[in-house]
Parts: structure tokens; sequence; C-alpha cells
């Protein structure tokens, strides 16, 4: 329920923000954690529209290659 909660701070967090990259990656990172993985892919998509570098987007998307949840090109 906690993490429930946080998803839905996150995702209003992104609506109002006009920078919105911090709570991007804080909706990657719980959405990952309750296995919302499209929403979490969503996210990180967004964040690498406004910052194709983010180290913590790449960490974020580093872990679902890990877990299988996303493949890499070949």
């Amino acid at each position: 329920k906690k993490n429930e909660d946080a998803y839905d701070a996150f995702k209003e967090a992104v609506r109002l923000s006009p920078h919105p990259i911090d709570p991007l990656i804080s909706l990657a990172s719980v959405s990952l954690e309750l296995g919302r993985n499209t929403d979490a892919l969503e996210a990180l998509k967004k964040i690498f529209a406004l910052d194709p570098k983010n180290a913590e987007a790449k960490g974020i998307l580093q872990q679902m290659i890990d877990k299988g949840i996303v493949g890499t090109k070949q």
C-alpha cells in the first residue's frame, strides 16, 4: 500500500512539475518495484527525451535489463 501511495504521488508530481525529471525517476523506480513495467518504461522514455544521458534513469533501465524485463538491441 505504501508503494501504491508513492506511485500515485509521483504521478501527480510529474503532472504538476515544470521540470519533471526527478519525479519521473521516482515514478520509474516505484513502478519497477510494483511490477508496473510498462509504466516504468514510459517514465524512462520521458526522462531520456529530456536528458538522454541521465545516470539514474540508465541505472533503472539496467535493473530492468538485468531482471530480463527488457532486452538489449543486438
